[in-house]
């Protein structure tokens, strides 16, 4: 990637590293704003000046004293911290966790930055379905103002998709704000990033932001599906010490997820309400039992299907102390559901009400069920989503306590 290395504002910076090609990816030329060119230049001229009177000071200070010893350089390299986000909708960005908070879900997806700076500055992405992406530009360059400028070029992190910018630069007085937006057309949609930042009349601060700003955009790449070799996960294996709890989850995979359409990977949740062992040969596991089918999408786990069977499951005890699931009671649905879950449930009724009526309880074992799934196997999913519904991102795994609560 071609550091950013021009500008001392966020206008400057973003504009002319996107505008004039310096970003990695952007293949073609496109004029830039007179406004960028002329900051860009005096900045420049700027740096010729410095190092000149640097180079001067330098000569003057060796003439007069050439025993002086030169002190020893730290030149270990700076390196910023580094995760990569990848979104659903298959672009993937890199950007330093110390310096930007990310917040993904749904169709746009921001990262704040957190560094020093005394407003927010952020990089915002979204995806606008049912419009182009010269209409998407179009808009905001209407809705930005006179003092907007548009342009076209290569979008970032390709070689030959044609994209559409607009810049608005800082007015003379004001709050110093500039916002930076870039589209491109995309599946039925247009794919917009948009940069908003403030120029807070500290040169270093302003570069700083403003360099941390574009390199997100810098790292832009897109994910090739169609050459892609087809990920498989890993069929879900309970992960937990307890020999009778891989009996139920297996049991609730194999029984259960046949009649809904098959995904990637098949992830029970199971919510117990109560376990009667009196009898060896007919253990009962009362709960609200969740089966659900995810297809990997990136690093998140998106529903295709799935149900809820609230009932007791039986499980015999072998002599040689292994179980086997031996069949399942499933509560009736519709009129039918209270007098057979009162029926089912028994005494345990009012506590399968309240279980199965806990939405916090029910997604919170979900989430972590699947997070220790993921740990399990070393996987890079960081969320799951249901159809219409935000991304929910997944706990720290823990395996080592998590599953003797069920018992």
């Amino acid at each position: 990637m071609k550091k950013n290395t021009l500008g001392t504002a966020l206008a400057v910076s973003l504009s002319a590293a996107m505008l004039a090609g310096s970003m990695a990816g952007c293949g073609g030329k496109q004029a830039a704003p007179a406004a960028v060119i002329e900051q860009s230049t005096d900045t420049v001229q700027r740096t010729a000046d410095t190092a000149a009177s640097q180079t001067a000071e330098t000569a003057q200070a060796e003439t007069a004293d050439t025993t002086a010893e030169a002190p020893e350089e730290d030149t270990a390299p700076v390196v910023a911290a580094d995760e990569v986000y990848t979104d659903a909708n298959g672009w993937q960005v890199h950007y330093d966790p110390s310096l930007f908070e990310v917040t993904p879900g749904g169709p746009i997806t921001s990262f704040v930055y957190t560094g020093e700076s005394a407003v927010a500055n952020l990089v915002m992405a979204s995806y606008e379905v049912g419009k182009n992406a010269e209409t998407a530009i179009a808009d905001r360059a209407t809705e930005w103002g006179e003092n907007a400028t548009t342009s076209e070029g290569i979008f970032p992190g390709t070689e030959d998709v044609k994209g559409y910018w607009v810049v608005l630069p800082p007015a003379a007085e004001g709050s110093g704000l500039t916002m930076t937006a870039l589209a491109r057309d995309y599946m039925d949609g247009a794919l917009v990033f948009e940069m908003t930042g403030y120029n807070s009349g500290d040169e270093e601060a302003d570069m700083a932001v403003s360099d941390a700003l574009a390199s997100i955009i810098d790292s832009l790449t897109f994910i090739d599906y169609e050459n892609l070799e087809p990920v498989k996960l890993p069929a879900y294996e309970y992960p937990g010490p307890e020999l009778f709890y891989t009996v139920v989850y297996q049991y609730l995979i194999d029984t259960l997820s046949p009649y809904y359409e098959p995904a990637d990977v098949c992830i029970p949740s199971l919510d117990i309400v109560a376990e009667d062992d009196s009898n060896k040969d007919d253990i009962l596991l009362y709960g609200n039992y969740q089966i659900y089918n995810y297809n990997l999408s990136g690093d998140l786990l998106e529903t295709v299907s799935g149900g809820t069977f609230p009932g007791v499951i039986h499980i015999k005890s072998t002599d040689t102390g292994d179980y086997v699931a031996t069949g399942m009671d499933i509560v009736e649905d519709g009129s039918n559901f209270t007098e057979s879950a009162k029926k089912i449930f028994g005494t345990h009724y009012d506590e399968f009400i309240r279980i199965s009526s806990d939405d916090t309880l029910r997604k919170t074992t979900r989430a972590q069920i699947i997070a220790n799934y993921v740990a399990a196997n070393n996987l890079e999913i960081t969320a799951y989503q249901d159809y219409g519904s935000e991304s929910v991102q997944l706990p720290e795994e823990n395996i080592d306590s998590f599953y003797s609560q069920l018992d």
